[in-house]
């Protein structure tokens, strides 16, 4: 379903400077896993909020036993 070569699923260097914006990158072994993004946006006008948050989350590969969960690494920028 997706092409081959080195993917990239976000945008990152504008998740980085967006200070609305918060990325995690979680690491299992040395390798990366998954990641997730949580960004302030504005809210549609039927909404009874101004402001809200969207989060979106990749998953790199199934989960890794449950005993390595203790061992991940999350970077957080």
């Amino acid at each position: 379903m997706l092409r081959q070569g080195e993917l990239q699923y976000y945008d990152l260097e504008t998740l980085l400077a967006d200070h609305a914006a918060d990325l995690v990158v979680v690491v299992v072994a040395g390798q990366v896993v998954g990641s997730g993004f949580a960004r302030l946006e504005a809210a549609k006008p039927y909404l009874r909020r101004d402001r809200l948050r969207r989060a979106g989350f990749h998953v790199r590969r199934a989960g890794p036993p449950r005993e390595a969960h203790k061992r991940a690494d999350c970077w957080r920028g």
